[in-house]
């Protein structure tokens, strides 16, 4: 039996169109729980572990791991996704 991990994020959607700026909507921390909760089902998954993960200073969308989410406080911005250990 082999444990395996699977990240899970909210959809990344550059909204910049054609100007110089980058721009980035990031869906809900939800719609990534979501998507976890849908493939486990799909797949009768047999879950070990689910972390939430915040990863600091991902500026670039191409940087962004799969699974991340946008979070910010006054002084940091985190990236969230959730990871899902799993045996296979």
């Amino acid at each position: 039996m082999t444990m395996k991990f699977r990240d899970f994020k909210p959809k990344v959607k550059d909204n910049s169109g054609t100007g110089a700026a980058l721009i980035l909507d990031i869906g809900t921390f939800q719609s990534a729980l979501d998507a976890a909760n849908l493939w486990q089902t799909q797949n009768s998954i047999d879950v070990i572990h689910i972390e939430t993960i915040c990863l600091p200073d991902l500026m670039d969308a191409c940087t962004i791991p799969e699974s991340s989410h946008h979070l910010s406080s006054e002084s940091d911005t985190l990236y969230q996704f959730i990871r899902v250990w799993y045996k296979n």
